[in-house]
């Protein structure tokens, strides 16, 4: 946000291009679920599909340190969301598959409330606190994100390896 702050000035200019930009998010969201996620699962499988998006929070963590641009900001926030809902989310789905509703349903409630809402939550305080201690260079912050992104991979790849297991027994 502050790197697109610094570009466009006026709080409605910035609402309009975050208006422009999840629109435009939107067409490639609903034409990769029609068009590509049941061949991406098929091809790539489960682990493939819910390592990907932190894999390409990686990626976008490294291009917003070396190019701290509102341009980035947007081709990095399509490709987050692109990712994850043609491609992680419904991957995620299929790691339920093996377990009982029990365990879906409860597992579930804990991702919904405690990993998502509390872990953006978290994120943006540690964001916040992070700027204001780095004198205002988010590409700085960026780069401390990075080490997140290397745990939340390796965190999916056992996962989608465990599921695995699960789905031949």
């Amino acid at each position: 946000m502050s790197v697109v702050a610094s570009t466009v000035t006026s709080s409605l200019g910035r609402r309009k291009l975050f208006a422009q930009i999840n629109s435009f998010i939107a067409v490639f969201i609903l034409a990769g679920q029609l068009s590509l996620t049941g061949r991406i699962l098929t091809v790539a499988g489960v682990t493939a599909a819910i390592c990907s998006a932190p894999f390409v929070g990686l990626l976008n963590l490294i291009a917003l340190a070396v190019w701290p641009d509102w341009v980035v900001v947007a081709i990095c926030e399509t490709l987050r969301k692109v990712v994850t809902y043609v491609v992680t989310r419904p991957g995620r789905e299929l790691l339920f598959v093996v377990v009982s509703e029990d365990e879906k349903y409860k597992a579930k409630v804990c991702i919904d409330v405690l990993v998502q809402r509390l872990g953006d939550a978290t994120a943006a305080g540690m964001y916040k606190i992070l700027v204001s201690t780095l004198n205002e260079k988010p590409s700085t912050v960026s780069l401390l994100g990075l080490p997140v992104c290397l745990f939340w991979i390796v965190t999916a790849f056992f996962l989608g390896r465990r599921q695995v297991q699960l789905s031949k027994n």
